[in-house]
């Protein structure tokens, strides 16, 4: 099954899939060959909880499935948030914020009950 992330960076936000047995060096990949910086210039975490005020590296040699992402946390409509770490971040997650989505249309929040159901 596909696993759904969104990569953020600043104001940059890269939306990419992988697979459940890909490793966050097969993303790296993906965003050097969007942003051009070489995979091994990357360091890709995950937020230890909602808030995101506490951030975990990403183990290269692991597969997504064993760093905790399955399709119910990494789905199309609610992609799994990454923070993108360049040279220049110095090591500090850096995200803008973005303006908020407007509300679900309707047809969208009857599917989500369906789903719950």
């Amino acid at each position: 099954m596909d696993l759904h992330f969104e990569i953020i960076n600043k104001k940059r936000h890269i939306l990419c899939d992988a697979r459940e047995t890909a490793t966050p060096i097969e993303l790296k990949r993906i965003i050097e060959g969007i942003l051009h910086i070489s995979s091994e210039k990357q360091i890709l975490k995950k937020p230890v909880n909602e808030s995101r005020d506490e951030w975990v590296v990403l183990d290269d040699r692991s597969a997504l499935s064993d760093l905790g992402f399955n399709t119910k946390n990494a789905r199309p409509d609610e992609p799994a948030v990454l923070a993108l770490l360049l040279p220049e971040d110095d090591g500090n997650v850096n995200i803008a914020e973005m303006s908020s989505p407007p509300p679900l249309p309707e047809a969208m929040r009857h599917r989500d009950m369906d789903n719950q159901e």
